[in-house]
């Protein structure tokens, strides 16, 4: 009878393993396209980040500065004691001699409830709402500036890859070609029909192609890491080869470039946001010279309330406007 030997099971459980391994490890270095890095970079790049959360925080801040146009509702509760009483005297005209009377006592309570509207504001808070909307538009632009920025190192990255894989390519050729001219001439040089020197002259050739090759796997090495860091990867991932598309034959002029220019590019978009901005501000500043009108409703519920003399709790309504101005600061 046959007993299994116990090293064959380790074995495949060895075996299992490394190709488990070796999956797992060729999966995460999956070649990297130029599609998914930009993907990558517009998810996972800090500065793309920071500048989305710079772009929401003022769409916030444009959020608040619109809700300031609309009515407010308010509760206030009070309670105050005054040491004094406040008194009537009614001797005097009347005739009643020592007679006066309180007006409600020490303790005074009140519970309101008010609304609120801006009626008039000379301008402002319409001017706070639109500086509101040119910051947002400002962190917008900077943002397709900024990610202008990293597509283009990413894409620059990924061409310069390209570049050195195709010089890899030539040099590889160059090797093998070098390598079937050393064979021919060691057997010229067996057969007596050449000298040392030319033996040694072609392999110094292919120890600078050898060297050139080296130099080149260490570029795409850096390559590599550089893109790693724009895409904030945690292990640089091998960049994949693909064969680029050839420029276009026909040329666009200049005068047509300076048009796309001058209406696409956000740098320049985010100038003319910044003049947009000063002229908000002028406007802020001016409407400092103008009256501002608010509408306010209450309800009261005090004590005393509008009777001081019964000193009860009551319940009323008050509505009204009010216009402030500041005539003259300094």
């Amino acid at each position: 009878m046959k007993t299994t030997s116990p090293k064959l099971p380790i074995l495949l459980l060895i075996v299992l393993t490394n190709c488990a391994f070796n999956f797992e490890t060729g999966w995460a270095q999956a070649p990297l396209s130029l599609q998914e890095a930009l993907q990558i970079a517009k998810q996972n790049n800090l500065q793309l980040r920071q500048q989305s959360q710079n772009e929401k925080v003022a769409e916030l801040e444009e959020w608040v500065q619109t809700a300031n146009r609309l009515p407010s509702l308010d509760m206030a509760i009070t309670s105050s004691y005054f040491s004094e009483v406040n008194e009537i005297d009614l001797s005097g005209p009347i005739g009643i001699p020592g007679r006066s009377v309180q007006l409600g006592g020490h303790d005074r309570s009140e519970i309101s409830v008010g609304i609120q509207q801006p009626i008039f504001t000379g301008f402002r808070l319409q001017s706070q709402v639109d500086l509101a909307k040119n910051s947002t538009l400002s962190e917008r632009a900077k943002l397709d500036v900024l990610s202008n920025e990293v597509y283009h190192q990413v894409h620059a990255l990924f061409y310069q890859t390209q570049s050195l894989y195709t010089q890899r390519k030539i040099l590889q050729a160059s090797l093998k070609r070098l390598n079937v001219q050393l064979r021919h001439v060691r057997n010229l040089f067996e057969a007596a029909q050449a000298m040392a020197f030319d033996t040694l002259q072609v392999h110094n050739q292919k120890l600078a192609v050898n060297i050139e090759l080296e130099n080149n796997g260490l570029q795409i090495r850096l390559a590599e890491l550089q893109m790693a860091r724009i895409l904030d990867l945690p292990k640089p991932r091998p960049i994949s080869e693909t064969d680029l598309d050839e420029p276009a034959a026909e040329l666009v002029n200049l005068e047509q470039l300076e048009q796309r220019a001058v209406g696409n590019r956000p740098e320049l978009e985010s100038i003319r946001i910044a003049q947009d901005g000063a002229l908000i501000q002028q406007k802020l500043a001016r409407s400092t010279f103008f009256p501002s009108i608010f509408g306010q409703a209450s309800f009261h519920y005090a004590k005393p309330g509008l009777d001081p003399v019964a000193n009860e709790w009551t319940d009323y309504i008050s509505a009204g406007v009010n216009l402030q101005w500041n005539l003259w600061r300094w």
